[in-house]
């Protein structure tokens, strides 16, 4: 990394000014931008002079947003060994994995996946990070991505409700298959033959 960085940086400590300082519109901080543009060695600099590493923009995306989406796998396992939440959301809803997932990075999502990142959240429009993927046209990574956890369905939660008793017990198979419908209708009980065969259901809807 050139010297004159560490000097720069050096100077804004004396003279007191922020490391988190942006400007509008956008509102995003000098160690978010070099996250996008994976410059590690800044990244780290600023980090280690006290930078926010979780400073949101003006969409709530953090820097682990941004490494995720541009598959920089270095900088996503540095932010989550930092600390960085890493099922934060931004102002839609997503996560740094729905991030990764849109934009096809499989690498950045099984690490996403193996440091503990939830699959099965679902953003604004009631979909998950394997719902992206599919949208995107990446088959195998929505499979992936589905026998991970990622199994909500956006239409499955309302009908998810008919599943509990009133005392919060689940239902047998036997007896959500006589659970009437919300349209009046009893359930067929060749349609939930087993609780895998429910959630698959669920999925292709």
């Amino acid at each position: 990394m050139p010297e004159q960085y560490r000097e720069l940086l050096s100077e804004v400590g004396n003279l007191g000014l922020s490391l988190d300082f942006c400007e509008k519109p956008y509102h995003r901080t000098a160690l978010w931008e070099a996250t996008w543009k994976n410059h590690e060695g800044i990244v780290k600099l600023l980090a280690t002079k006290g930078a926010n590493i979780a400073a949101p923009d003006f969409q709530g995306g953090t820097p682990l947003h941004e490494a995720a989406y541009y598959g920089h796998s270095n900088l996503v396992d540095f932010f989550i060994d930092k600390g960085h939440s890493i099922n934060c959301v931004d102002s839609f809803g997503q996560t740094p994995l729905f991030r990764a997932s849109e934009a096809g990075r499989g690498e950045v999502c099984k690490i996403l996946l193996e440091r503990g990142a939830n699959a099965n959240l679902v953003d604004n429009d009631k979909c998950t990070a394997q719902h992206l993927s599919a949208f995107q046209g990446r088959p195998r990574l929505a499979e992936y991505l589905r026998f991970n956890g990622a199994f909500r369905n956006r239409y499955g939660d309302e009908f998810s409700k008919t599943r509990s008793e009133p005392s919060g017990s689940i239902k047998s198979g036997a007896a959500l298959a006589l659970t009437p419908s919300p349209s009046g209708k009893t359930i067929k009980p060749g349609f939930l033959a087993t609780p895998s065969r429910k959630v698959l259901r669920a999925i292709n809807l």
